[in-house]
């Protein structure tokens, strides 16, 4: 894979607040601060909006949501950080997308780094 390859990372908020899923100031900064420790080089965070269909609760959930986008590491050093953040903000999941290959990866937080 070459080393100019980009990545986004997709999260969703996990804290329930006044019936929406957000982010709170903790959340974003334990982003940037594992994302910088992973990627010094740079890296860009969009927040973003959006929702999902809960069919445990048969209703449409809207919420917060990070896209990190990344350029220039390889895939074993991008699921190291995947997982730590997942792990850090309680995602059971998270959607990678590798930028020019078309195909998007699952990462799971319970994996092991």
């Amino acid at each position: 894979m070459p080393s100019s390859h980009c990545w986004s990372l997709l999260i969703g908020a996990s804290r329930v607040r006044s019936g929406r899923r957000t982010f709170s100031r903790g959340d974003d900064r334990l982003i940037q601060q594992i994302t910088t420790e992973h990627f010094p080089d740079g890296y860009t965070i969009l927040r973003a909006s959006g929702g999902w269909f809960d069919p445990a609760q048969h209703k449409f959930v809207r919420e917060e949501s990070r896209q990190v986008l990344i350029c220039g590491a390889r895939l074993p050093a991008v699921r190291r950080w995947a997982r730590r953040l997942g792990a850090a903000l309680h995602q059971k999941e998270l959607l990678l997308i590798a930028h020019g290959r078309g195909v998007p990866l699952v990462v799971s937080s319970s994996a092991r780094p």
